[in-house]
């Protein structure tokens, strides 16, 4: 069964089908017919693809002219194992495509999403706002129908330190899959006790299930989610980043935690507040040991600007079409015809580590005794330099949104959680800066 979730200004299309000659990726496949010619494979992710207009075909590619979004794009779409999920520019399009899915023995039907209407896709509720001003993405309905408890028997969670059953193990597993898919897309503010559960399973107790039913209580009583607003363009990335020690106290503590948060806005000067829509929340361990809050900044900055280089370069394949390989321009350039560089889509980062500005704004390549840290600083200037990002934002510490999932709920992390929701689910960004201190000249 297909069905096709459809908006009149900003066309918004979902296709479910079931794939009969199993899952493949939808750039690779000629099943969409006359329009395969027209298809634009993505260079990032081959799970996301796009349909130019007639004519436009070279143009999206890369291999001439600079073209803008609302010229050569016809469709975008992303794939979900065997959902598909497409925007389009007109009703049209999505009758075409159905047609010939018809034609092929494929049953499916047609629905026209409208301003204030819900409807489910791969576990989540998509609204549409009123006008068109915004779309919304919960879980509440997968976390009540599909999510449990994990049962204890009788007498045992009286006994907190004893270690798990094979059997108690299995069912934490399988409630940690649930959880950690739930707070990683809307119910971001609980992600660190999804990466703490992680952690756990390793040497598993008896608190550590009692510590899970708590989380999977929250998600199916609170109703979380996130806003995606309309923007205008030009676009940019915003990112913020913040490493904590986790959980003080825990034996197996090695690692620092960093939390990474990307998101989309409207261009404009760093630091200015203004709606901005989630593409990426997450926390967990840093991929290296670090020995101070100097060295966990930098290294989550670091895993955090590798993050937003990918974003940029699908969002810029978005609004700009394909970028053109190195190869290409040369070709051109021997050719005597334009080169075809494309202006990247800016990265504006937030952190409230002043040791790691004063560093990336110093005249000499330096890191401290850090040695060890002078190749992510170095990489980082070097992206300062081309453009491809803005000197950090310097952010007060107290406030930082990310700080909440950098640690166990307490009385500081529920201020920093309280803005991290509001800023999920208002869709808006105000970043709390903090003058630097004196610096020497």
């Amino acid at each position: 069964m297909i069905c096709v979730f459809v908006t009149a200004e900003e066309l918004l299309l979902f296709f479910f089908f079931q794939a009969e000659a199993g899952i493949r990726y939808f750039c690779l496949t000629r099943g969409i017919g006359y329009v395969y010619k027209r298809q634009i494979k993505s260079r990032h992710d081959p799970c996301v693809v796009s349909f130019a207009k007639p004519g436009f075909e070279d143009m999206a590619r890369g291999h001439r002219g600079n073209p803008e979004r609302t010229k050569w794009l016809k469709s975008t779409g992303t794939v979900h194992v065997d959902d598909i999920k497409l925007w389009a520019d007109n009703e049209k399009f999505a009758e075409d495509l159905v047609e010939f899915l018809k034609s092929r023995g494929v049953e499916c039907t047609c629905t026209v999403m409208k301003p204030n209407d819900t409807r489910p896709h791969c576990g989540e509720n998509i609204t549409i706002g009123p006008n068109y001003e915004y779309v919304t993405y919960d879980q509440l309905g997968y976390t009540r129908s599909e999510m449990r408890e994990i049962v204890l028997e009788p007498g045992r969670a009286a006994h907190g330190d004893q270690k798990c059953t094979a059997r108690e193990v299995t069912a934490f597993r399988g409630s940690h899959g649930q959880t950690s898919w739930v707070t990683g897309k809307t119910a971001c503010v609980e992600a660190y006790e999804d990466s703490y559960a992680a952690s756990a399973v390793a040497d598993l107790r008896i608190r550590d299930i009692l510590r899970q039913n708590k989380l999977v209580r929250t998600l199916k009583i609170e109703k979380f989610f996130v806003k995606m607003p309309k923007l205008s363009w030009p676009l940019k990335l915003q990112l913020i980043g913040d490493a904590g020690q986790g959980e003080p106290g825990r034996e197996d503590w090695n690692r620092a935690i960093g939390g990474k948060y990307i998101g989309v806005m409207s261009d404009s000067p760093r630091g200015t507040a203004g709606p901005m829509g989630t593409i990426l929340c997450k926390t967990g361990r840093l991929t290296r040991q670090t020995n101070g809050s100097f060295a966990a900044e930098t290294v989550n900055i670091s895993e955090l600007t590798d993050f937003g280089q990918l974003s940029a370069g699908m969002l810029e394949e978005y609004v700009n079409g394909i970028r053109p390989t190195f190869a290409d321009r040369i070709d051109r350039l021997r050719e005597g015809l334009e080169d075809i560089e494309r202006v990247p889509i800016t990265i504006d980062i937030s952190t409230d580590c002043e040791d790691l500005i004063e560093r990336l704004e110093s005249v000499t390549l330096w890191a401290g005794k850090q040695k060890s840290l002078v190749n992510q600083v170095a990489e980082m200037r070097d992206l300062i330099r081309m453009k491809k990002l803005r000197l950090p934002l310097y952010c007060d510490g107290q406030n930082i949104e990310m700080d909440a999932v950098n640690r166990k709920e307490d009385k500081k992390s529920r201020n920093t959680k309280s803005r991290l929701r509001r800023m999920l689910e208002d869709g808006f960004y105000e970043p709390s800066t903090k003058a630097p201190r004196h610096r020497k000249q």
